[in-house]
């Protein structure tokens, strides 16, 4: 069996929260300002903005200025948190992990519930324990396969819940749920698929244009962007094959000539998700109703209050529920966002280059025969770490910083700390001989 992967970063630039199969010329986008500021005719409610420095945290219904402990007073007023994101952002994780700091120290039980994981996982998640490692759970829960982001920027959310025992709860559709409505409708559903689908609400004209909204920008991927994707998509290690692409904020991809019954069934999967973490909120709820929720997802399925939290409120409105959105704000300027955006606004840096994982440049490939073994397919164009070290098509890979490799699992964990700057001795098979090489990120 031979299973490959595309490490250029060894973040895989896949998510799990859109409505764009894949094959069907998914387009890349980057969030306008605008996003965060869409006039009152697309969402209604509270008229105005509110200015946003970097660091400050800001109620959007009183303009006023809070304090982490006056945050923290305001959250324990609700039964819902709804917390967005950018995925693989480490300033959306880190006050993703702050929010679930500060509440886990409450005497009221606390659960976190995840938008990157299906609920296929969940008793994976229910027998993690003090005893459980690290690297053993985020491999026997998948990560990889069904997140396709990288691991590093979401690890202060499982320390977090860790120190304090906070249960983690599996959000996410079946994988293949979302892109069969996507590509099908409801009606071209198997018995099977249909019977997972949770009560959903398809009725806010307010979401429909926010939807479109979020469609309405982007730039075609290249042809050779296109064609490493797809390439990349087709081994189970770099993207699962059921995951559609999305945007890092949880909202779909824009796509030129989407209209007409296709935008009908690409919104119908969008709240298809919002529907079935809304479900899985509620259903854990049942089990433990005095337990309040922590829910961590892409902005795009939490912000306007039209999402997972409109599809909740259908089904349970006693619920109190509350939106922080960590806002991207330039340093040393302020930015108005909408009022309706959120109820809480959180101004944080922009990434920086140092924030993204150091690229290797290969493409590897997992051999399962008499031994398990990784082997380089290629070396990704232009100048890379791999290319430098003289690593070559061919190589066996046997060790990364001390650590045996043998699946790409392996070779993904032994980078997860790699840093910009740093030198890794890799341990290379290269026909009969055996030798050591550093490689200089």
């Amino acid at each position: 069996m031979i299973k490959g992967l595309i490490l250029g970063a060894l973040a895989v630039a896949a998510s799990a929260c859109a409505t764009t199969p894949r094959g069907h010329g998914a387009v890349l986008h980057q969030p306008s300002p605008d996003t965060y500021r869409l006039p009152k005719k697309v969402v209604g409610g509270r008229l105005g903005t509110v200015a946003l420095l970097q660091d400050e945290i800001v109620d959007t219904h009183t303009g006023r200025r809070l304090s982490r402990d006056a945050l923290g007073e305001l959250l324990r007023r609700h039964d819902v948190i709804f917390v967005g994101e950018n995925h693989a952002s480490r300033a959306h994780q880190a006050w993703q992990a702050t929010v679930i700091s500060i509440l886990a120290r409450d005497a009221r039980p606390l659960a976190v519930g995840l938008e990157m994981l299906p609920r296929s996982v969940q008793t994976i998640l229910d027998t993690r324990s003090e005893s459980t490692s690290e690297r053993d759970f985020i491999r026997r829960i998948h990560w990889y396969e069904h997140w396709g982001h990288g691991y590093r920027t979401y690890r202060p959310i499982f320390r977090v819940t860790g120190v304090h025992h906070v249960p983690l709860v599996a959000l996410n559709a079946p994988d293949a749920l979302p892109r069969a409505i996507a590509r099908h409708g409801l009606k071209g559903l198997s018995k099977k698929l249909r019977a997972l689908v949770p009560r959903m609400d398809l009725t806010s004209s307010a979401h429909r244009e926010v939807f479109r909204a979020l469609l309405g920008r982007g730039h075609r991927v290249s042809k050779a962007g296109a064609k490493a994707r797809a390439k990349a998509s087709s081994h189970p290690a770099s993207h699962p094959a059921s995951r559609p692409a999305s945007h890092p904020t949880g909202h779909p991809h824009g796509h030129h000539g989407l209209r007409g019954d296709r935008l009908k069934r690409y919104y119908m999967a969008q709240v298809l998700w919002d529907a079935t973490m809304a479900d899985a909120v509620l259903r854990w709820r049942q089990g433990a109703p005095k337990t309040r929720v922590v829910v961590l997802a892409g902005a795009g399925h939490v912000m306007y209050d039209l999402g997972i939290s409109r599809q909740l409120r259908q089904r349970a409105p006693e619920l109190r529920q509350i939106i922080v959105l960590p806002v991207r704000v330039p340093p040393g300027k302020s930015r108005r966002v909408s009022r309706q955006v959120a109820d809480v606004v959180i101004g944080i840096a922009p990434p920086k280059a140092s924030d993204r994982p150091p690229k290797l440049g290969v493409e590897l490939q997992e051999v399962k025969a008499s031994k398990e073994a990784v082997i380089i397919k290629a070396l990704s164009s232009g100048e890379t770490p791999a290319r430098r070290a003289g690593l070559r098509p061919g190589d066996r890979l046997r060790s990364i910083g001390g650590q045996k490799v043998t699946t790409i699992f392996d070779v993904r964990w032994a980078l997860l700390d790699a840093r910009r700057g740093q030198g890794l001795q890799v341990g290379i098979l290269r026909g009969s001989n055996s030798f050591d090489v550093v490689v200089h990120f």
